[in-house]
């Protein structure tokens, strides 16, 4: 075996998908079998649709039912635009956002990758142990239901699992974290407005932003900064009063059938060092960051296409020398940049964590001022595109 991918959520799908065709044998291991959870992020920029195209795999996104929006409008909490910004208009191969509901994304990738036969997935796993008397290469004694267990020989790890990485614990990948002081209470919505872009919108309040984000079907996800004692009280009221409790919040909502998801408590994560050897992280293993600029996933696959290209340029099959050198040289074109970004997007989260007027007023001047100059409207528009990021 080339590579054991421990994790098959989005990150290590994706990789996976963005290997199919290198002739490189892949095996991804995964605790669940399960679909991912649904309130988190499912929206790709036009960079990501970009790179999904590249893999062969935006065609059936759209066959599974991912639909397109046009861009993101900000608004004060009594309905007044802020700012507009869209894409359709860049010159770039994409001009729109994709979305399609979180449970989806890795199981489309996941398909894609599983058909060739040098790709195989192995879940549910109870556990996973490294077997000590490997020398020449990684051998990994891996635990399934019924108490049986089988070995895994393979040149590369690659710890896709998630912000507490089995992974980057086990082969010493120190990291620092923060635990934002709000959590994001998600819910699910049908929007009872016409929104014929499916414009993402965001509305600044005095204390809270409230965002409105398309989901497949008319339907939306909201998201509110909740401490924890209102995520107690959001759980405790019933599905029948949820619309009159948010209009409390957001008076411009215009929603009905709501339902609560789920509460998710951001983190933001930097590991020191992506790579130990031959063994590397992606994803939240690595660069966990806070949704409020919706940027976690659409890194995760940026840096994945750099990370496949760079293996699949190794050749095929992989030698340790190789592997060291393939992915020195992916940490040496990626983390900079992405943490440049991954600290930009923490000051974003911050901000929403004060959650007091005075941050959001500065916000709101801020915002009129991108929307107050062409240049600095397009900049927008194209940094939120995907483009201009990692430079």
């Amino acid at each position: 075996m080339d590579i054991l991918i421990v994790g098959a959520g989005i990150a290590g799908s994706a990789l996976a998908c963005a290997l199919r065709d290198s002739g490189l044998k892949i095996a991804l291991i995964d605790k669940s079998d399960q679909p991912l959870d649904t309130a988190r992020g499912d929206h790709l920029q036009p960079f990501s649709c970009d790179i999904l195209e590249r893999w062969g795999v935006l065609d059936d996104f759209f066959a599974a039912g991912a639909e397109k929006r046009a861009g993101a409008t900000w608004f004060t909490n009594q309905g007044e635009e802020i700012l507009r910004s869209s894409v359709v208009h860049l010159d770039i191969p994409h001009p729109y956002f994709a979305f399609i509901n979180h449970e989806k994304i890795a199981s489309i990738m996941m398909d894609a990758a599983l058909q060739t036969d040098d790709i195989s997935c192995l879940r549910p796993v109870r556990n996973w142990w490294p077997d000590e008397s490997a020398h020449s290469s990684h051998c990994i004694r891996v635990g399934l239901p019924g108490g049986t267990e089988v070995r895994i020989r393979c040149k590369m790890i690659v710890g896709a699992d998630g912000r507490q990485s089995r992974v980057r614990q086990t082969y010493g990948l120190p990291f620092a974290s923060h635990r934002y002081e709000r959590s994001i209470a998600v819910f699910f919505a049908a929007e009872q407005i016409e929104n014929q872009d499916r414009f993402l919108k965001v509305y600044l309040g005095d204390d809270v932003t409230t965002s409105v984000i398309p989901r497949t079907g008319q339907n939306c996800k909201i998201g509110v900064p909740v401490s924890m004692d209102e995520a107690r009280s959001w759980r405790a009221i019933r599905d029948g009063d949820l619309a009159n409790r948010l209009l409390e919040i957001c008076p411009m909502l215009r929603i009905s059938e709501v339902v609560f998801a789920d509460v998710y408590a951001p983190v933001f994560l930097q590991a020191e060092s992506w790579v130990n050897d031959s063994v590397v992280l992606i994803g939240d293993a690595c660069h966990a960051m806070h949704p409020a600029r919706s940027q976690g996933m659409n890194i995760s696959i940026r840096c994945i296409d750099t990370l496949a290209d760079i293996l699949g340029n190794a050749g095929a099959p992989l030698a340790g020398s190789v592997v060291t050198k393939a992915l020195a040289a992916y940490e040496d074109a990626m983390k900079t940049p992405v943490d440049a970004l991954l600290h930009d997007n923490h000051q974003w989260g911050l901000q929403m964590d004060r959650a007091d007027a005075g941050a959001n007023q500065s916000l709101q001047a801020k915002l009129e001022s991108i929307q107050s100059s062409p240049a600095a409207l397009e900049a927008y528009s194209m940094q939120s595109a995907g483009y201009g990021d990692l430079v």
